[in-house]
Parts: C-alpha cells; sequence; structure tokens
C-alpha cells in the first residue's frame, strides 16, 4: 500500500467524520440518538465510497429528517394517583 492510498483513506475518513458530527449532534439534541449514530456511520461510509460527493448529501438528508421527525415522548414510571391532574374523588 503506497502512502498515497492511506492519506486518501485518512482524509476521506476524517472528512466523513466531520460531516456526520452535524446529524449526530441534531439528532442527539432532540432525543433521537439512533437516527444520530445511523447518520454518522452513512456519511463516514459515504465518504469512503465517493468523498464529499456523497458525504454532504448524506449529512443534509439525515439532518432533515432529524429536524422534521417529531421527538420522542419521555418516557418513565408512570404518575402516582393523585399526583397532579385532576383531584382525587371525595368520599362521602
Amino acid at each position: 500500500m503506497g502512502v498515497t492510498l492511506i492519506a486518501k483513506l485518512f482524509g476521506a475518513l476524517i472528512g466523513g467524520v466531520l460531516f456526520g458530527l452535524i446529524p449526530f449532534f441534531v439528532a442527539r439534541s432532540r432525543g433521537q440518538q439512533t437516527l444520530g449514530v445511523i447518520g454518522l456511520f452513512c456519511c463516514i461510509g459515504g465518504s469512503l465510497l465517493m468523498g464529499l460527493f456523497l458525504s454532504v448529501p448524506c449529512a443534509l438528508v439525515f439532518t432533515i429528517v432529524a429536524l422534521v421527525r417529531k421527538p420522542p415522548a419521555p418516557t418513565g414510571p408512570p404518575a402516582a394517583p393523585g399526583a397532579g391532574g385532576a383531584p382525587p374523588p371525595s368520599i362521602g
């Protein structure tokens, strides 16, 4: 393997990571970690295959999808009865 090939692969990897971090952080800030990780790896793969010609559109698409999708509903334990909302029924 020549030094030129290693330098090209390293440059493509760095470019893919830099562009992939955009959808990663946008999706993470909106509570969609899985989408962000998929976008990051797609940008890295696209950069290794076709350079910026595939990495930039991939980053744009994943960023737009993360912005358009509704954030997931908060999950947690159900609220205890009478802990907010309507008052408990009165006896009597």
